[in-house]
């Protein structure tokens, strides 16, 4: 169970990088899925390490790119994921963020994670754990505290927090080798920002 923060937000699969005609393996550009009217709009990975709003083909497929990630780079691509939304809630006037945690899980129909940065672990109950802890529980368990049902992530954020539902509501987690494809479903209402 236990992975990175950005695959336990979202439903994960692995797709087996391809070989080139010259027998290096092949980069993945372009993702595709079929996805249904009621998912959009669309938050999409695109090349450039960064996500783009895209909607549903005519035919019911959502395209998503593939960004250079490894995993050790997630946290960048979480950061970036955030500042987006944020972004995005701006622009077109989503009503995604909120002043507290509190606020934000009472905007979700079932809010069952949160990630955090460690500016606000202490609010929600993990202050008293040291760097240690807190690294050695999003290893073995992949999560560091579990509080009236909402299960608190802590990691790459470096402020603020997204309250999450099930990672089956919120979109899809695609990695190829050191390349990761993210659509991010109901983009408008399935994560809440705080801060």
């Amino acid at each position: 169970m236990p992975g990175t923060v950005l695959e336990r937000l979202f439903t994960t699969e692995r797709k087996r990088q391809r070989i080139a005609p010259d027998g290096s393996l092949a980069t993945p550009t372009i993702h595709e899925r079929d996805v249904t009217v009621d998912g959009s709009p669309f938050l999409v990975t695109n090349a450039r390490g960064t996500f783009v709003l895209t909607r549903r083909r005519s035919d019911g497929v959502g395209r998503s790119g593939f960004s250079p990630c490894s995993i050790t780079g997630e946290r960048v691509l979480l950061a970036e994921l955030y500042r987006m939304l944020g972004a995005m809630g701006r622009e077109h006037g989503w009503n995604n963020t909120a002043p507290t945690i509190a606020e934000a899980r009472a905007r979700l129909a079932e809010p069952r994670q949160v990630v955090v940065s460690d500016a606000l672990l202490q609010e929600v109950g993990g202050g008293e754990l040291s760097a240690e802890d807190i690294g050695r529980l999003m290893t073995t368990q992949g999560y560091v505290i579990e509080t009236d049902g909402l299960r608190v992530l802590a990691g790459g954020l470096p402020a603020g927090a997204m309250v999450l539902g099930s990672p089956a509501t919120t979109g899809f987690y695609t990695r190829s080798g050191d390349w990761l494809s993210i659509m991010v479903l109901r983009a408008d209402r399935s994560i809440v920002l705080v801060g």
